[in-house]
């Protein structure tokens, strides 16, 4: 995923791997001239959404220091569109983001629903 330019922080799932019951995600943020990797491993599910939005909040707690967790990622259907829900708990209180899946690999939806969640409290660490 090429870096865009401006305040925002732009994210590239990097790699992602699994065995028959575990998975691993990393993520990479780019923010204000910064570049961060997030990893997560853990049990691996079908669409593996709660790894990648970990390694997102991974990186993200990197740039920023909070104290954040992932408490929920959900794939839902609205409308007949399919998007991805995410939970996130933080010290200020929990925040929700949500993607719709626009035909990527699942868990780089629940990278970017995480990123809508966090978009405020990441926009200041850019």
């Amino acid at each position: 995923m090429p870096r865009a330019q401006g305040h925002a922080p732009t994210a590239s799932p990097d790699n992602s791997s699994s065995s028959p019951w575990r998975t691993r995600a990393e993520v990479c943020l780019a923010a204000a001239g910064r570049e961060v990797v997030g990893v997560a491993v853990g049990d691996k599910t079908p669409h593996s959404l709660r790894i990648a939005a970990e390694a997102t909040l991974d990186a993200a707690r990197t740039l920023t220091g909070d104290g954040y967790g992932i408490k929920a990622a959900s794939l839902v259907s609205v409308a007949g569109a399919s998007a991805v829900l995410v939970l996130v708990s933080s010290p200020r209180g929990d925040l929700m983001g949500a993607a719709l899946a626009r035909g990527e690999p699942l868990p780089e939806t629940a990278v970017r629903a995480t990123l809508d969640a966090l978009n405020r409290r990441l926009a200041g660490a850019a």
